[in-house]
């Protein structure tokens, strides 16, 4: 659903009725961009909806340039936690700004109980409230996390995000041996140089199941020709690698 700015709360509890009737339900996939009522609102409705929804195996949530804030999301990963027989979980927040450092934690934590979870997508990019300090908190929690075998990431902070977050991102990762796809994104931030660039290449060469690496950086003045060789040889050194997509934008 696009635009879909005449949607408001009664539509999603009537969506929301609806998908009870489908109690088999294995994938799911709600998508929901430009929800310009009450996001929140909308998600504790859909919550209670996933709650029931025990069968499922794929959740696929796109709320992108939405309202949300922090307790939508809490919202909708607390209604996660007891789906057992999740094996992916997508949540897919581009656009929206009003998510800070609080709305990332808890997520592993409430996730921990999954013991199928083998694919997780959180998308927050275009958030200028999440800091360093909120993705390093989110990365040391990662452990608590079933083995996943895909994981991909977006943040996006013009101002807040720098090397420090690469750090903490890739000394976690690299503690989750049974990954073979890592995808990591960070547009718009414009503060990261070639020493973040080393430090998220060298933890993901120690990854000896790695199959599948994607990286997208800003295109900002601070990268330079050493960085780039610099983690092309950490990358260099993956054993397995077969896929490898590099993404310098403006």
């Amino acid at each position: 659903m696009y635009s879909c700015s005449q949607i408001t709360d009664i539509g999603v509890q009537k969506l929301g009725k609806g998908l009870k009737i489908f109690s088999s339900l294995e994938i799911l996939k709600l998508a929901f961009w430009g929800f310009t009522k009450s996001a929140d609102s909308a998600a504790q409705i859909l919550s209670e909806t996933l709650r029931n929804l025990s069968s499922l195996q794929v959740i696929d949530l796109q709320l992108s340039y939405t309202n949300i804030r922090d307790f939508g999301v809490q919202t909708v990963i607390q209604a996660l936690e007891n789906l057992i027989l999740l094996q992916r979980v997508s949540l897919n927040l581009y656009g929206t700004e009003n998510i800070t450092d609080e709305g990332l934690q808890g997520i592993p934590e409430r996730l921990q109980k999954l013991s199928s979870l083998r694919a997780l997508n959180l998308q927050f990019t275009s958030q200028d409230n999440i800091t360093d300090n909120g993705i390093k908190t989110f990365s040391q929690a990662l452990k608590m996390l079933p083995p996943l075998k895909h994981i991909s990431l977006g943040f996006g902070s013009k101002i807040h995000i720098t090397d420090d977050s690469l750090l903490s991102l890739g000394e976690n990762l690299k503690n989750i041996p049974s990954l073979e796809e890592v995808s990591l994104h960070f547009i718009p931030c414009k503060n990261l140089t070639d020493t973040g660039l080393k430090y998220i290449s060298e933890n993901l060469k120690s990854l000896a199941l790695l199959k599948n690496v994607s990286l997208c950086f800003p295109d900002n003045n601070a990268f330079t020709n050493q960085g780039l060789a610099t983690l092309m040889e950490n990358l260099e050194m993956i054993n397995f690698l077969e896929n490898l997509n590099l993404n310098f934008e403006g």
